[in-house]
């Protein structure tokens, strides 16, 4: 999630695929016309060929098909708002963030919960709280992912936690480490890579960090060849990083390593309208979100895509 108090045509090293899987073209954009939604997050279901947009206004999670349609797909009371969503096609289930987005404006401590929904039906398996892990401090639960045995691990914008829930909902602290927190605002987006690690995005100290599953205390910076500020992550299968780069001017960014993440290189630059905050990919092609955070009471959005 970027800052709150902060106001596509290119991407060439995509070789991006020009149609989907059923050959019917992909969309350059979906408009959402839906007042007051403040989509935050976003993912891809490629089982039902459908994006789930979230809520900074409300704990309901949408799906979105190509025309712009917004249906309803879950609304829980336990959600306060749903910030992090993680398709998780292996347990056909959902994941939702949950948070108190009062705590940037200092009128709470904040939240972070974390709820799992049936992928097809909609049914909750659980939600957990998991602040009440970590009594002391503010919390916001931000970004989500899951690990090969189905472990999800969650940040924390205002702790230096990541969280780790197992697949029946049972939580505890994976990492605790003062470098997941800096400035205004700490881990943001993650994600997990096949081989064994997570990717942790720290937006108040512009860094990313490479944190191995087996040894979270080797946490290391991933040294990227220009300055990032980063929101949203998305690895795509064929091992690309995608990302939405608060630094000098917001972009979507492409990156990629050639060293198991120890370094990384920006292959490719989207200039955005500023008001992107995450990234999926959908048949290949990144797709970001515009949540226009800065205008609560906005009445249209926009699923840009990401290459041409």
């Amino acid at each position: 999630m970027r800052k709150l108090i902060l106001a596509g045509v290119l991407l060439a090293a995509v070789s991006g695929a020009a149609v989907a899987q059923n050959d019917v073209p992909l969309p350059d954009e979906i408009v959402i016309t839906m007042p007051g939604i403040s989509p935050e997050g976003i993912d891809w279901d490629p089982t039902l060929g459908r994006f789930f947009i979230g809520s900074l206004l409300d704990g309901s999670v949408r799906s979105v098909d190509d025309a712009g349609s917004a249906e309803l797909f879950v609304d829980d009371e336990e959600v306060l708002v749903s910030v992090g969503i993680e398709v998780d096609e292996a347990l056909n289930r959902l994941l939702v963030t949950s948070a108190d987005p009062t705590v940037f404006f200092g009128a709470s401590s904040g939240s972070a919960g974390l709820a799992a929904f049936d992928l097809e039906t909609g049914e909750k398996r659980f939600f957990v709280d998991l602040g009440a892990l970590v009594e002391d401090g503010r919390h916001f639960a931000n970004d989500v992912t899951v690990d090969a045995d189905g472990n999800a691990y969650v940040t924390d914008s205002f702790s230096p936690v990541i969280y780790r829930v197992d697949v029946d909902g049972n939580a505890d602290v994976f990492l605790e480490d003062p470098r997941l927190f800096g400035g205004f605002l700490g881990a943001n987006g993650i994600e997990f890579h096949p081989d064994g690690f997570l990717l942790v995005a720290v937006s108040g100290t512009n860094s990313l960090y490479r944190i191995p599953l087996d040894d979270s205390e080797s946490m290391a910076a991933v040294e990227v060849d220009v300055p990032v500020s980063i929101d949203g992550l998305f690895l795509a299968a064929d091992g690309t990083l995608f990302a939405i780069n608060n630094a000098a001017g917001q972009a979507l960014i492409a990156l990629t390593s050639d060293d198991d993440w120890a370094t990384a290189t920006v292959t490719s630059t989207i200039p955005t309208t500023g008001d992107a905050t995450t990234v999926t990919v959908r048949d290949g092609v990144p797709y970001y979100i515009n949540a226009y955070l800065n205008d609560p009471g906005r009445e249209q959005y926009e699923i840009v895509r990401g290459s041409s």
